[in-house]
Parts: structure tokens; sequence; C-alpha cells
């Protein structure tokens, strides 16, 4: 196998187990480096030219991410290819949901293979870039969201952070299985189940779609970014 061109990272969700079964999912983080989009290009069979020209290394890098989540349960060739949606969402191999998030300095991938997981959706997101975005708050909360909120242990910037990656999760989560856009204000905080847990009740259109009434996200807080993964399974 080629030299690892992307530093990997320890998993942030890794004393966590979800629902109680290893691996329901699994978990690839790396730093993301210059090199990747030839690392990509070589391990994925990618044409090189049309990887520098088309995709960043963010991009490359959680295909890489991806790509090692899979061979974690024992997948090979041609059933560790990851298509690729109009959207531009991850086309998973059949028996497989998951999802890819990254920004500056990390990309991330989540798979599972249980058939109890219906979709799966993450997202990271570094919190001091939301220190002047409190304009954002409207766009994205409700008045009773932002009530409800005061009990987080974190600085507003952080509640902030930590409110949008969780809807972006859940987005990316439920975008499979109503196939349609929906906004930040169709997903509702109504409160944490745990100190890591936060509840969302999701829109009435949402639910005729085929989503479920509520929705649970998982998140950490590590090293000024937070990483939340959330859920539809068959098992709520």
């Amino acid at each position: 196998m080629l030299p690892i061109l992307v530093s990997r990272l320890p998993d942030p969700f890794w004393d966590y187990p979800l629902l109680g079964k290893k691996p329901f999912l699994t978990s690839v983080m790396r730093v993301i480096d210059p090199l990747c989009v030839q690392h990509a290009a070589s391990l994925l069979g990618i044409d090189s030219c049309d990887v520098a020209l088309k995709c960043s290394p963010a991009f490359c890098a959680g295909r890489l991410a991806a790509w090692e989540a899979l061979q974690n349960y024992g997948l090979a060739g041609d059933a560790t290819v990851i298509g690729r949606f109009p959207s531009g969402a991850p086309k998973w191999p059949e028996g497989f949901c998951g999802s890819i998030s990254h920004n500056r300095h990390v990309a991330w991938a989540v798979v599972s293979g249980y058939p109890e997981c219906i979709s799966v959706g993450i997202d990271v997101e570094e919190a001091s870039r939301f220190v002047s975005k409190f304009h954002l708050w409207k766009r994205i909360a409700c008045v009773q969201e932002q009530v409800r909120l005061q009990d987080l242990p974190f600085i507003e910037a952080e509640v902030l952070c930590l409110l949008f990656s969780a809807k972006e999760a859940i987005y990316k989560c439920i975008f499979p299985v109503v196939g349609h856009f929906f906004g930040f204000h169709e997903a509702c905080y109504v409160g944490r189940d745990t100190s890591n847990i936060l509840c969302f009740h999701l829109s009435n259109r949402l639910k005729v779609s085929g989503a479920p009434v509520s929705i649970r996200v998982h998140f950490r807080f590590v090293q000024g970014h937070f990483f939340c993964i959330a859920l539809h399974t068959s098992e709520f």
C-alpha cells in the first residue's frame, strides 16, 4: 500500500459507543494535507489531472477517510467505490450508509453497515469561526430555541456553532429519507437527553415525507471543534 500522506487523527467518539454496538458506526478522521490529492488519485484510482482541477484537498481527504471506514468492514476493490449523486452527496455501496464532513483542518467520515441504521449525518465545525457571526441566530434558530440553549455550558459563539453543526448533521441525515431541501427552522431544539446528546423535533412537512418525529444528535467538543452525529435508526 502507498504511504499515507494524510495524517490520521484520534476518533473523537472512540470512547463513546453509540447505541452500545461496536462498530455500529465506523469513524475515521484525517488532517487535510496538500498531498492528499495525489494520494487519492493513486489509491482510489482517480485520474490525477481531473482530481487536481475539480476536487479540493478537503474533498480528497474526506473520500480517503470514507474509503478507510469502509475497509474496516472488510470491503475491498469495487465494493469500496463511493459514487456521487447529482446533489453532490456521496453514493454509498449497497448495504451501507454514511456521511462525510470537512473544514479547513480536518476531514471526517462515518459509515454504518448495520441494517438498523437507516441514515447518518455528520458535521465538524471550528467554533472560532462563529465569534463574529451572531447575525446568524435568526437564520438558524427561533426565539424558543435560543432560550432553551442557555443551559449549555458554552459561550455564545460556541452555542451558535454547536446548533449550526447539529442542524447541518440533521440535514445530511434526513435529506436521503425525504429527498428534498429543508431549512434550519424545520428541526427545532427541545433539550438535552444527556450532556452530549441534543434532542430535536422535526417539522410536520418532514414527517409527511417519511422523516422521524424526532432525532438525537451526539456531539463532542474537542480542541475548539464541534463534532456532531445525527442518527436515524429503526430502533427509535
